[in-house]
């Protein structure tokens, strides 16, 4: 007798990630459209990784201006987490829903 398991495959993405001036406050992401054009997965949970440091943030927004690309854009509380706000970009970004 066989059993069947579930096999979980998770998506890792690789990008730049840019500090947005966007109204509101808290740790935001805005996710590349062209992933997600109908805002699927929005509010839930983003583990973001730059370096040595690993932080989840919420989806909230759609980044309209990388629409071919794996690029996110951070809110600066969750950016100035990863690096100097100073930077404006930082790459190489390794990203997921969680």
């Amino acid at each position: 007798m066989f059993k069947l398991a579930a096999l979980s495959v998770a998506a890792i993405f690789v990008g730049n990630v840019f500090a947005f001036t966007g109204k509101g406050a808290g740790p935001r992401a805005a996710l590349p459209i062209g992933l997600f054009p109908n805002g699927e997965h929005c509010c839930e949970t983003v583990e973001v990784t730059y370096e040595d440091k690993s932080i989840e943030v919420t989806f909230t927004d759609l980044y309209l201006y990388c629409q071919a690309t794996t690029n996110l854009s951070l809110s600066h509380e969750v950016f100035a987490e990863l690096a100097s706000l100073e930077l404006g970009s930082i790459y190489p970004v390794f990203w997921r829903l969680l």
